[in-house]
């Protein structure tokens, strides 16, 4: 089977820069992405580099990262996910949250499946509205990325590369509730499978993982062909 990842590999820096804010006639993407490329780079040095992880990296991760005073956190303060809900009853149960898997984390063993990590992460009891996706990005940080982030708009783009389709063709449907571990690790695998086999060896470049994260973030909103 031949991929369209060529025609990918042509375009990927185009799709990088509509990440940024960038603007391409063909095809019709339409995304909001409120983090500029200062603080992108800003969260990939001081957390993602360092395997650290703080109420940024939901920020981040919820579209709503802002920066007062040289700190990072949550856009006007108000501490809720991409859909407007808030993480829990006020902002403390996010905060306590993240406390317990940064402890948590240094119980974990580097040669750890997936499926014991994310049991764990669940097992500190996340706050109401933080999701399966919210959980994978906190183990994407603490990782350094070995374990790569997910998103259904990436998940999209993989499968149209591996099934010779436009984004716009695939359906991926949303992540199961974080509690139904058997399904967020079936999602989370496929994702891994796809990316293996779309793409090959991962570089072990945070730079070059993030620009791939970043480019099929974009393509999986393609609502056209590439022409």
């Amino acid at each position: 089977m031949e991929y369209k990842k060529e025609k990918f590999d042509e375009i990927k820096k185009n799709l990088i820069d509509i990440y940024y804010g960038g603007k391409i006639e063909c095809p019709k993407i339409s995304i909001t992405n409120s983090v500029g490329q200062s603080l992108e780079n800003k969260i990939v040095e001081k957390y993602l580099n360092n395997g650290e992880i703080d109420i940024a990296v939901v920020a981040w991760k919820a579209g709503r990262l802002a920066e007062d005073n040289l700190t990072l956190g949550f856009k006007n303060d108000n501490y809720v996910n991409g859909y407007g809900k808030p993480f829990g009853k006020d902002k403390q149960d996010l905060k306590d949250y993240i406390d317990r898997v940064r402890n948590q984390w240094q119980n974990i063993e580097n040669n750890k499946e997936f499926v014991e990590i994310y049991e764990n992460l669940v097992n500190c009891k996340p706050p109401k509205n933080f999701g399966a996706v919210y959980i994978i990005n906190l183990i994407f940080f603490l990782s350094k990325a070995k374990f790569p982030i997910y998103d259904k708009y990436s998940h999209i783009a993989l499968k149209s590369l591996y099934m010779n389709k436009a984004p716009y063709e695939i359906y991926v449907g949303d992540a199961p509730g974080k509690n139904d571990i058997n399904k967020v690790v079936n999602m989370y695998n496929e994702y891994l499978w796809l990316l293996d086999n779309v793409f090959g060896e991962r570089s072990k470049d945070i730079d070059d993982e993030r620009n791939l994260d970043r480019a099929l973030w974009v393509y999986g909103h393609a609502q056209k062909a590439y022409r």
